[in-house]
């Protein structure tokens, strides 16, 4: 895999469908202040960019398939590093996975509606995103090469679509909408700090996934060389497009409609577009989506793979497929898995209505709106931001465990640009967990959930 690929990869992860939907929820928590909602998206581009620098250190030291995980293992041991594995591919990947090809599903029933007037039912759609998922695991399995087209491809698109929401608004000649509205607050008021807590949150949230490179990285053709730059190059890009997208916003619309809007992107499209700009951006978006799932479905397979090749997962996962030199077990599985847990909260989201009718749902202490990739993926929100945040501690730890290791790159502004990027995304944990303690504690309780068989597997490695 070779250096733009890699690129490609960073960007893929990242942009899905957060760039075109979260624009409202941060500018009813900031008031539509844009010069503040500005400076927010690049501040949070900062601290992932100071992550990035300090994880390329990891990711060249270590050059091994597995990313965070192996990270875990060398700098806190096998039982931490396990956890963080079991999570991901349980509950936080495969959950990701799943809940991005119904979200495909979703933009491609609104789009046929829109042309065609077809109307797909819920099994439907639920048949289809299996289908989706499988057709690109097997692509991947073929190799790199082909999961790296389609990735190629689709960021290439998701790329000019991010641009185009920042060039649209010199697209017509009507007064920008930011000229009625202050850039910045008169007063900083609690209730103001509570929104930008919100808005933190929503745009880290959005900047999340370019980490999911360092678990292919035993694929990267000259990763001293070419895993830096990507990450550094991928972040920087990132920060570009993320800001020129949320200047669009606030030229083409007053705040107050980018806040009441379901999808941003489509009623700044549609100002200038009105006939097709809606389609548009529904073709845009699952664009989007399929290259984050198709970035998902590369990169988390390699954990996987990791953590049999410890003896810390079923050693079968470990074996590489002899024509593709992919792991190609390790991506079936997770793919599997994936398109089960569409079939499951299929089966439950048609249950649902049944338990409402019958008013047995609403005797429980059970969401009464609930979804389960939405429940399975945010009760991991929280354990998962833990265990970067305790992957990025690793590069203090290991400076001392490992001082004469080979690290053919070496963290720029060390310890300044790590310590910044932990103190902040302490932060986010401390914000996550006051936010939502109840569902951050249920996500810690599925991590743990995983004992029994941690014990299990380190009995059979010791036993030989």
């Amino acid at each position: 895999m070779g250096r733009w690929t890699a690129i490609a990869m960073v960007i893929g992860a990242v942009i899905g469908s957060g760039i075109f939907l979260k624009a409202n929820v941060i500018a009813a928590a900031t008031q539509g202040h844009w010069g503040l909602i500005l400076f927010l998206w690049v501040l949070c581009g900062m601290v992932n960019l100071c992550g990035a620098l300090t994880l390329a250190e990891l990711a060249t030291m270590m050059p091994h398939a597995g990313g965070t995980y192996v990270y875990l293992r060398e700098a806190y041991g096998s039982g931490l590093a396990f956890f963080w594995g079991w999570a991901e591919l349980t509950v936080i990947r495969s959950g990701a996975i799943a809940a991005l090809a119904a979200a495909t599903m979703i933009s491609v029933k609104q789009l046929l509606e829109q042309i065609a007037g077809i109307h797909l039912g819920l099994w439907e759609e639920s048949f289809v995103a299996v289908g989706l998922i499988l057709v690109l695991a097997w692509l991947n399995v073929l190799g790199t090469r082909y999961g790296g087209f389609v990735q190629n491809l689709t960021t290439l698109l998701k790329v000019i679509a991010v641009g185009m929401l920042a060039i649209l608004p010199f697209w017509g000649s009507s007064e920008p909408a930011i000229a009625s509205t202050e850039a910045w607050p008169e007063t900083w008021d609690l209730p103001l700090w509570q929104g930008i807590g919100l808005a933190l949150a929503g745009i880290m949230w959005t900047y999340d996934g370019w980490g999911s490179l360092s678990t292919i990285v035993e694929e990267i053709e000259e990763p001293a060389k070419n895993v830096p730059w990507s990450l550094v190059t991928g972040v920087g890009l990132l920060i570009v497009l993320y800001f020129g997208a949320n200047l669009g916003y606030h030229l083409l619309l007053p705040w107050e409609e980018i806040a009441q809007s379901q999808v941003p992107a489509m009623t700044a499209m549609g100002t200038i577009w009105p006939e097709w700009g809606g389609s548009a951006v529904l073709g845009i978006l699952i664009i989007s989506i399929v290259g984050a799932l198709n970035a998902n479905i590369i990169m988390g397979p390699r954990v996987l793979f990791a953590m049999s090749r410890d003896g810390l997962f079923f050693p079968s996962f470990a074996k590489i497929d002899p024509r593709s030199k992919t792991p190609a077990r390790a991506i079936w599985a997770l793919s599997i898995w994936s398109a089960m847990l569409i079939l499951l909260g299929t089966l439950f989201t048609t249950a649902q209505e049944s338990l409402l009718d019958s008013g047995i749902l609403q005797q429980t202490l059970l969401p009464q709106d609930i979804q389960l990739f939405d429940l399975l993926t945010s009760y991991c929100i929280f354990g998962g931001s833990l265990f970067y945040l305790l992957a990025t501690l690793g590069v203090f730890i290991l400076r001392k465990k490992q001082p004469d290791a080979i690290r053919p790159y070496r963290t720029w502004g060390y310890p300044w640009v790590p310590a910044f990027f932990v103190f902040s995304y302490a932060l986010l944990v401390c914000f996550l967990f006051a936010g939502d303690y109840f569902r951050s504690l249920i996500g810690l309780s599925f991590i743990a959930a995983g004992w029994p068989l941690y014990l299990r597997l380190r009995a059979r490695k010791k036993g030989g």
